[in-house]
């Protein structure tokens, strides 16, 4: 994942919520975005830019790729820098960023530190933090119903999250996390573990010649996240150039996402040219299985991986850990000057065998319980063009590559062209590359990203996306096409005022119903926005957004949507207190012109709803930060449906058009 330099202006809750939104604002699913804490914690600490390869320079989105090659070449005619105002000889470079760069990087050595490892664990910067949550009116699943009704949900409706982490220095980092959904049993007769999930990672990151060390729950990815990339990985977004992956190695995972990490050690040996990783990772996994006739016997078979983490009813609990999966990777990353190339393999094997899918979309997907891949990934920078790419081959034989290109035509022009190819057989397992699906497989696509700026006020991005699909989908009984557009006008007066206009459309075939059948029909929807935010007085922030929907398809099928919400936040500068209130009304005719709006929330969660039908929705916010150390915050937020008696499907079933939620979390650091 990549960050811009908003994160960078100030570590805020604002800032912070800024940048998350424009990241997921354009995703069809809310994720687990604890990952992104992960990134903040290391833009806290100052590097040393002599020190920075051109990947880490990259990974923090303050430079673009002309400006990074301009820094590398300095270095090399001139020795490293003296002072980070030294940069005010790269012309390349303006002084606002220059300033920028001051917040992030300094020039002085970084001292050596002679405390004992056992001192620098007990000296690390500590915290506590816990979460809880729940909705009101309950669902149907907590009504009482007979005691041998399976599809009851044991536990309260509470959901409760608890993280310990301790950090010195981004040198040591290690933590514990526990959680408990909504729904699931705790610390009943039946269930004495307490929490349903339990994390533990350990992570060393040092300048010596074991340079990396992961125990316990990791994250790895390596060149474009291919061949093997874990945790998330962004797709199209608002920000229009963010399309390369800037994965860095292993990191400690520290997310609540309960199948996407690696369980094991990993470690990175090497220098500042040549570094050897070497990860094993043994964990297990909640899948679906099914009892299979093979070869004259019956043997359990999975179908396929389950990734929500619910474990409440009988069913969803007798999917739990059901797959053991065994990881065995290798990458040799070799660095000079303004090249990176690596090569990674991947060995996988799994206790149980994947099924032969009976689904047709399904029939060239993974089956068997083993697999092997190797891909080969390069980054080059040269002056303002920085090329990128990965190749990966399975043991399928079946290939998929990634590639792409930034140019930097001046100070004010920069655009991205990004390729990709994955086969209908490509081996999707431990990936994250670049896709307009969740998962790279299935899709041929190019991608142009374009961001111009005639001055510091104004600037202008678009992005075109254009893919197919060679073989059946989940929505598409054939072969799927589709395209997408973005353009954004963006003006800023000030750093407290904006004002920015977005189109964005999306053409794609589709399964649609039209009399008794399927048909494949082009569909359409359409989004237009108008954002508004300004200092109405110095500890008030208005933000303002009105959103329209439009979706067709050619049989003149039709629906239509509006939102709008208001915000106010009050923050005055020092003070321990801030307030945070919006107001959202809503106008959708169905879930086809559905509006997605990216929410705030307590500190580590987010919330991203999709609002279809009529209604409104309230909220409030109330953060207290006592001293340094402890902070209580507080949400509670009021939707109330025009259109509807019932909210919910299934066991989420709420007989009621009126939903209260409440968010509630303590920290404490020492």
């Amino acid at each position: 994942m990549c960050f811009p330099s908003i994160f960078l202006n100030a570590q805020s809750d604002t800032d912070q919520f800024i940048t998350l939104e424009k990241f997921i604002e354009n995703n069809d699913v809310a994720g687990d975005y604890h990952e992104l804490e992960d990134q903040l914690l290391r833009f806290r600490q100052k590097n040393n830019l002599n020190k920075c390869s051109s990947m880490e320079l990259m990974s923090y989105k303050i430079l673009k790729s002309n400006q990074v090659a301009a820094i590398l070449n300095h270095k090399i005619e001139f020795g490293d820098f003296v002072s980070i105002l030294e940069l005010q000889t790269i012309n390349e470079i303006s002084l606002e960023e220059i300033k920028l760069l001051a917040q992030w990087f300094t020039t002085n050595e970084m001292f050596m530190d002679s405390k004992k490892l056992w001192e620098q664990i007990t000296s690390a910067k500590k915290d506590v933090i816990v979460s809880i949550s729940t909705n009101r009116p309950t669902s149907e699943a907590y009504q009482t119903r007979d005691s041998t009704d399976f599809a009851k949900y044991p536990g309260s409706p509470l959901s409760l999250k608890c993280r310990f982490r301790g950090n010195y220095n981004q040198k040591i980092i290690y933590g514990v996390n526990a959680e408990k959904d909504e729904g699931e049993s705790f610390l009943n007769k039946k269930d004495k573990r307490g929490f349903d999930y339990y994390s533990f990672h350990l992570f060393f990151n040092r300048k010596t010649l074991v340079k990396k060390l992961a125990i316990g729950d990791f994250q790895a990815g390596f060149g474009q996240g291919l061949t093997l990339g874990s945790g998330m990985g962004f797709g199209k977004s608002a920000m229009v150039l963010n399309v390369k992956r800037v994965n860095q190695g292993l990191g400690p995972y520290r997310a609540f996402n309960e199948n996407g990490f690696l369980r094991g050690i990993g470690v990175t040996i090497g220098n500042n040219k040549l570094e050897n990783s070497l990860i094993f990772s043994r964990n297990k996994i909640d899948a679906n299985v099914e009892l299979a006739q093979i070869e004259g016997e019956k043997k359990l078979q999975i179908r396929t991986l389950v990734n929500d983490g619910f474990h409440r009813t009988e069913l969803e609990m007798s999917k739990k850990d059901m797959l053991v999966e065994y990881l065995l990777a290798h990458n040799l990353n070799y660095s000079i000057k303004h090249l990176h190339v690596g090569l990674t393999n991947v060995l996988g094997k799994y206790d149980l065998a994947f099924s032969v899918s009976k689904d047709i979309y399904n029939r060239y997907n993974f089956s068997g319980n083993r697999y092997f891949k190797t891909g080969f990934y390069l980054d080059y920078y040269f002056k303002n063009i920085n090329f990128f790419s990965e190749t990966t081959i399975s043991s399928n034989a079946k290939p998929g590559y990634v590639a792409g290109v930034f140019v930097s035509l001046a100070k004010s022009i920069d655009f991205v062209l990004l390729n990709r190819n994955y086969s209908k057989s490509f081996l999707k397992l431990k990936t994250n590359a670049f896709s307009e699906s969740s998962e790279p497989n299935n899709e041929r696509g190019t991608y142009l990203g374009l961001i111009y700026k005639p001055n510091r006020k104004v600037s202008f991005s678009s992005y075109f996306d254009k893919y197919t699909s060679p073989w059946y989908s989940y929505y598409v009984d054939g072969m799927g096409r589709g395209s997408d557009f973005l353009s954004e006008i963006h003006f800023q007066s000030s750093k407290s005022s904006l004002i920015y206009i977005r189109f964005k459309q999306k053409l794609e075939i589709k399964n649609t119903i039209n009399g008794h059948h399927n048909s494949l029909l082009w569909t359409e929807k359409r989004n237009f926005r108008i954002h508004v935010e300004f200092m109405a007085a110095s500890f008030l922030k208005v933000k303002s957004r009105l959103e329209f929907s439009d979706f067709t398809n050619t049989i003149n099928q039709s629906s239509l949507g509006n939102l709008l919400f208001l915000d106010f936040i009050f923050k005055k500068n020092l003070a321990p207190v801030s307030l945070t209130l919006r107001s959202t009304w809503f106008n959708i005719d169905n879930y086809n012109s559905r509006i997605y709006a990216v929410e705030n929330d307590v500190m580590y969660s987010w919330s991203v709803p999709a609002f279809s039908g009529v209604g409104s929705k309230y909220y409030g916010i109330l953060k207290y930060k006592y001293q340094k150390n402890v902070s209580i915050q507080i949400r509670y937020a009021f939707t109330h449906y025009m259109d509807r008696k019932v909210i919910g499907t299934g066991n989420n079933t709420i007989n009621s058009d009126k939903l209260h939620e409440i968010n509630m979390l303590i920290s404490c650091g020492f």
